[in-house]
């Protein structure tokens, strides 16, 4: 079937420039001192249903900072983002936040437990309506030997790893239309080598997931 231009896409980024953050403003290695100009400028992408974006980028090069952009996290000076040909405020920015969900790299910084988050999550209103549509975390990540007691352990008594998986699968159980990946090399690794497992946990409503791991980033970095 052929489809527009506008179906074509998904998330369309134009001309995006990264905030300057001072230390005080930002918690990850992407911004532990302050600049006096923005990480990147200039990036462009376009994402259509189906695809899988790695953005890659040397540490401190601003690969989380883009994440949170695209994910509405972080105010960026210049550029759009669409998603569908509209932009976060035209959609609501809670609805297009559960639309375009970022999993940080670091769960264990997270509060309580995974089966507490995931069920805070799920109660927001911008998932009102939608709450019976949602998956099962836990028997997604099941597939990854995480066993049920995980989800009533705290993030910080988790490992690493089953940290990661646990967010991954919470990720998949809310059903966003993009999902952005920030991990570690390792969690990238998994994510594709499971990607078959991956997709026959996404409906046909998440088409997209994204990314990165330790290489050039695309777009002109300052």
């Amino acid at each position: 079937m052929n489809r527009s231009n506008n179906d074509a896409v998904l998330l369309k980024v134009e001309d995006l420039t990264a905030p300057v953050l001072s230390e005080e403003d930002s918690n990850d290695a992407d911004n532990r001192t302050s600049r006096a100009s923005p990480l990147w400028s200039n990036v462009s992408l376009s994402i259509s249903p189906g695809d899988i974006l790695v953005i890659q980028g040397p540490s401190g090069g601003g690969k989380s900072v883009l994440l949170k952009c695209l994910a509405h996290l972080l105010r960026y000076p210049s550029g759009r983002v669409y998603l569908h040909g509209k932009t976060p405020e035209q959609i609501s920015i809670p609805v297009y936040r559960s639309k375009v969900l970022y999993l940080a790299q670091r769960p264990a910084l997270l509060p309580g437990t995974p089966r507490e988050f995931f069920q805070e999550v799920s109660n927001f209103g911008s998932r009102k309506g939608r709450k019976h549509e949602l998956g099962d975390p836990i028997r997604i990540a099941r597939a990854w030997n995480i066993q049920q007691d995980k989800w009533d352990q705290t993030w910080g008594q988790l490992s690493g790893g089953e940290g990661q998986r646990i967010a991954l699968a919470i990720g998949l159980a809310l059903k966003p239309e993009v999902l952005l990946l920030d991990g570690t090399v390792k969690l990238v690794v998994f994510a594709l080598a499971n990607i078959a497992v991956l997709q026959s946990r996404l409906p046909p409503s998440i088409p997209t997931r994204l990314a990165w791991s330790n290489r050039p980033l695309r777009g002109r970095a300052k």
